[in-house]
């Protein structure tokens, strides 16, 4: 009888509950509740789930029924404390709904494993637990070697030396006053120094010259390639007086057509132009116009390179001899195979000391003739021949390559009779024509 009563009591309760649920916050009334819950009985009687009860039983039924509808939920949640669209009852029983929102965690950190000291765990820019890798280097006593004391570092620095201790600097840069008035020029070449500011120059003098004594006029102080104070000995010539002069009625340096016409040089056809020195037994200067000519080079040409004073050289093409692009033309080094034989032979010939030749244009030539060569290169007849045509065993005559290129004609280029004083052209292939080199201080 007892289980039969538990279980009625449990499904009226559970009946009932839910009908007070439907109807909330409403007083019920016993005498109504009691019928209702006899006529809940009596359909379950009907239907032969059950049997009749005491009336004590039914009271219980009604009693605890009525329990029920008069509980009110307790609690402290809000709206806002439940998730969103979640149902709760809390004071009442009016039903309601939660409308807090969770938070949604971000991962927006950048950090990498190797970023994080190893085998610490962190979240990065996901839901990933990682592990850092990173490994703090190994830490030992560091050990202080300095030598610097507190004298040696500016004042007021801070710093350490031999020890772990900090020290402050005292050393105070003094004042330097730049008064020099040395400019590079006054300096040797190289030397570094101070003049009359706190930049650093460079020196450029030095002792680069190459003139000996003789070089001098007489009596004038110099130095040269030494510290050494050394004086000229040089006596220029007596300059040519040309107002009573006869000239010759043939040319000017007719001396070679006297001497053709058992005619002699004399002194009265020597420098009518210009004036010549002998430098050397292999050198000659036109002093007025401070050109440099070298002894006939024909016969040592020939003796070192047999057939070789051609003057093969290509002016205008693709294969321009570099001797046209000199500048100026003695700054060519006779490298170039485009610029024939006479022009590389000059080009490296060291004459006396002297290295900066070069093979004369058609009118360096012909200027030659102009100032006087045949007849002022020497003070002799014999040493105005050898200038001229050598020592008379050549076979060109006197004919001497030139530099320029006959401009209509391309396989031939000029040469000047120093003999005679005339030009004309020659294949450049032909190995007749003489070499002789011309310089320029």
């Amino acid at each position: 009888m007892n289980k039969i009563l538990t279980f009625l009591l449990g499904v009226i309760l559970t009946i009932g509950v839910i009908f007070l649920f439907f109807r909330p916050n409403k007083e019920v009334n016993v005498s109504e509740l009691e019928g209702d819950v006899r006529g809940i009985y009596s359909k379950l009687v009907e239907l032969g789930y059950t049997q009749d009860l005491t009336e004590d039983d039914i009271q219980l039924v009604v009693e605890k029924i009525q329990e029920s509808s008069n509980w009110i939920p307790q609690g402290t949640v809000t709206s806002n404390d439940v998730v969103e669209g979640k149902t709760f009852y809390n004071r009442s029983r009016e039903i309601q709904t939660g409308t807090y929102k969770s938070e949604e965690f971000d991962f927006l950190g950048n950090a990498n494993q190797s970023d994080v000291i190893e085998g610490k765990q962190f979240y990065s820019n996901a839901k990933e637990l990682l592990t850092g890798t990173l490994k703090i280097p190994v830490v030992t006593s560091t050990i202080y070697k300095g030598d610097a004391l507190v004298t040696d570092v500016m004042s007021g620095k801070k710093f350490y030396s031999n020890s772990g201790i900090l020290l402050t600097g005292t050393y105070t840069i003094p004042t330097v006053s730049y008064m020099g008035d040395a400019e590079v020029l006054d300096v040797m070449s190289g030397k570094k120094f101070y003049s009359n500011s706190g930049t650093l120059l460079t020196g450029t003098w030095s002792f680069l010259g190459d003139a000996v004594v003789d070089e001098v006029l007489d009596g004038k102080k110099f130095y040269s390639n030494s510290g050494t104070l050394l004086t000229g000995t040089y006596t220029p010539p007596t300059p040519i007086d040309f107002t009573n002069m006869q000239y010759s009625t043939f040319d000017d340096y007719a001396g070679i057509d006297y001497l053709g016409y058992d005619g002699t040089l004399t002194e009265d056809y020597k420098g009518e132009e210009a004036q010549w020195s002998k430098i050397s037994n292999n050198i000659w200067k036109d002093e007025r116009a401070g050109i440099y000519w070298s002894s006939d080079q024909t016969l040592t040409m020939r003796a070192l390179v047999p057939n070789s004073n051609s003057n093969i050289f290509t002016a205008m093409s693709l294969n321009t001899c570099d001797y046209f692009n000199a500048v100026p033309r003695s700054s060519y080094d006779g490298s170039d195979l485009d610029c024939g034989n006479a022009i590389n032979w000059c080009a490296t010939l060291t004459l006396d000391g002297r290295s900066n030749w070069y093979l004369p244009s058609q009118k360096e030539l012909m200027l030659a003739y102009i100032d006087g060569m045949y007849n002022q290169a020497g003070d002799t007849l014999q040493e105005a021949a050898e200038f001229t045509v050598g020592d008379g065993s050549a076979v060109h005559y006197g004919n001497y390559w030139s530099s320029s290129e006959v401009s209509n004609d391309s396989t031939s280029a000029f040469y000047v009779y120093l003999y005679g004083g005339d030009s004309n052209r020659d294949p450049k292939a032909n190995t007749y024509s003489g070499v002789r080199c011309v310089s320029r201080d």
